[in-house]
């Protein structure tokens, strides 16, 4: 019952490791597939981002050259009106070109197209939205969008292009380029984003309170918390956040790692299963060579294995016991292969039935068995033990009718502690034994000295 539950403890904790190996696999996959995909991501910000500040600041700004054509018409002491008109006016004829004003100092001097703004002429820097003055201080191109055009009767989406006119880091004043708001994002092609399955968010920081103004978007309602970003500055700052339509791990790449895992399992599981049934195998081929097939016993490699076993421990006192069976070879050939078996069979429960104390038993050959008890005895209980075995290892026989038994004769030794000793210790209680049964024979002695 303690091994049975030693099993299932030990069976539960390889399929809870199995698990854990699969799941740490599961996860290092999906981080390894997750950091390469925003890897990527960040790429494609990195050149949205050199794309975006290049648009703004030259591709699809005008506000910069008409700046420098103020300053020098400013320089050449030439009034706004005789040429602003004549500057402005190539731009209008461009659809996208919705507005265009220059301020000089804090006062708007000039603005197209007068039938819709002309009326704003002569206002100042304060009357018009805070990013204005706030060219007016960071005294460098500043972008703002999109935002209702004032005074447009249309209320026409725009993004404003403020460029301040500067002389030797003096203010002098600045253009105004309002460009329509669709055609500001298409150009900056952010739906390819969309195109290549992200979704996208450009927002800016409002300059005077510090709210996050959208500025263009695939989706509403979107969370991009866990989006890359990619930050610029216009002088205020614009972030562009990106990611996966499907999120960073796809459907169906959950359900490929989900599947991944539960193969990874199951295969982990037939390997430790085929690997036990590969060590069991081998165990029992290892058992089976040291076990003698006719009685169940130990054969003499496995015995002097086991008694190796009980001879490391110092502590213990080990008594060997050695019988043969004399004229046991005849008397089986006689008898036959059905009473032989019959009777080897019947040795370890007999060996049972005698002996109370733990004990190692083994056939050593046809006729002759090995016993050792670990159990401290004197001689007399030594000669006791071995008569009474010799007795249950009796072979009755009829031979031609008759009956004969074939007595186990014995002899026994104490063994000595150590390593490595047990084949020693065998040969030893053998040689005795017949060195004593020698002894007792002189017709035999003389018989083998001719």
């Amino acid at each position: 019952m303690k091994k049975q539950v030693q099993r299932m403890f030990a069976c539960a904790a390889v399929v809870v490791l199995i698990l854990s190996a699969t799941i740490a696999s599961a996860v290092w996959l999906r981080g390894t597939v997750v950091d390469t995909r925003q890897r990527e991501a960040e790429n494609i910000l990195f050149y949205y981002k050199e794309k975006i500040v290049l648009q703004m600041q030259g591709t699809i700004n005008e506000a910069t050259a008409l700046a420098q054509t103020a300053h020098a018409m400013k320089t050449m002491r030439i009034e706004a009106p005789a040429w602003f008109e004549t500057a402005v006016e190539p731009l209008l004829q461009r659809r996208e070109v919705l507005m265009v004003g220059l301020f000089e100092g804090d006062t708007l001097t000039g603005i197209l197209p007068k039938d819709k703004f002309g009326g704003l002429v002569g206002r100042g820097l304060q009357d018009f939205s805070y990013i204005y003055t706030m060219d007016k201080v960071v005294k460098e191109l500043v972008v703002e969008g999109p935002v209702v055009l004032e005074n447009d009767p249309e209320e026409q989406e725009v993004f404003l292009f403020l460029q301040p006119i500067i002389e030797e880091d003096a203010y002098l004043g600045q253009v105004v380029v309002a460009l329509a708001r669709d055609y500001v994002l298409e150009q900056l092609g952010l739906e390819d984003l969309h195109a290549q399955g992200y979704d996208y968010e450009l927002w800016r920081v409002e300059p005077q309170n510090g709210n996050k103004e959208i500025v263009a978007g695939s989706h509403a309602g979107v969370d991009f918390s866990q989006a890359q970003k990619t930050v610029f500055y216009l002088p205020t700052q614009w972030t562009l956040s990106i990611q996966p339509a499907a999120g960073w791990l796809s459907m169906g790449q959950r359900l490929g790692l989900a599947l991944l895992c539960v193969l990874s399992q199951v295969l982990l599981l037939i390997l430790i299963d085929l690997l036990r049934r590969n060590i069991r195998q081998k165990r029992a081929l290892r058992e089976a060579d040291c076990v003698d097939r006719a009685t169940g016993l130990y054969n003499r490699k496995g015995f002097a294995a086991a008694l190796d076993g009980w001879l490391y421990d110092a502590g213990s006192t080990v008594t060997l016991f050695y019988f043969s069976i004399e004229g046991y070879a005849q008397a089986a050939r006689l008898i036959g292969p059905a009473e032989e078996e019959k009777f080897l069979k019947s040795i370890p429960a007999r060996l049972s039935e005698y002996i109370r104390s733990r004990y190692l038993a083994g056939r050593l050959d046809d006729g002759s068995y090995i016993v050792a008890l670990r159990e401290k005895l004197d001689e007399q209980k030594r000669d006791d033990f071995a008569k009474g075995l010799s007795l249950q290892l009796l072979l009755q026989v009829r031979i031609n009718g008759e009956k004969s038994f074939l007595m186990a004769r014995y002899q026994y030794l104490s063994c000595e502690p150590g390593e490595n000793r047990a084949e020693e210790q065998i040969s030893n209680v053998i040689h005795r034994y017949y060195d004593r049964v020698s002894g007792e024979s002189p017709i035999r002695m003389l018989t083998e000295k001719c």
